[in-house]
């Protein structure tokens, strides 16, 4: 049986423009694996859009929009 979690917004941003190697990019590809089921519901799915499209974060993302 897969765990389930909710995966904080900072995670997730953590993740995007982190380091290599830190524990937020290994708790995503954990999920990616299938070792962890994310769950989110529609105002925490709101918070990671809005919080992902503003501009200090995209321009610290190597990751582009397209």
């Amino acid at each position: 049986m897969v765990t389930k979690i909710v995966v904080d917004t900072n995670v997730y941003i953590g993740a995007l423009i982190g380091r290599q190697g830190s524990a937020n990019r290994e708790l995503l590809r954990q999920c990616l694996r299938g070792n962890y089921q994310p769950l989110m519901g529609n105002a925490l799915l709101n918070e990671y859009l809005d919080v992902m499209n503003r501009e200090e974060i995209q321009a610290k993302c190597p990751l582009t929009v397209q």
